[in-house]
């Protein structure tokens, strides 16, 4: 039986959309951590960060991932 992960995928992607996707994570994840976060999220006003958890789920740490395999 062959594996599935034996072939190697090249992909391209640019670097400078990758640097914005990265920087709006981290400002994200900074604002899920501030204490506005948590005063928006206990009134029930916070939407954006409601509407993306929504739309893509939670947050996979790596030791979920592992243990899902």
């Amino acid at each position: 039986m062959t594996n599935f992960f034996d072939n190697k995928a090249k992909v391209n992607v640019n670097a400078d959309e990758l640097t914005k996707i990265v920087k709006k994570y981290k400002k994200l994840k900074k604002y899920m951590k501030s204490n506005i976060y948590e005063l928006h999220s206990l009134n029930q006003t916070e939407t954006y960060i409601n509407n993306l958890l929504k739309e893509y789920g939670p947050e996979e740490t790596e030791n979920e991932s592992i243990e899902n395999q």
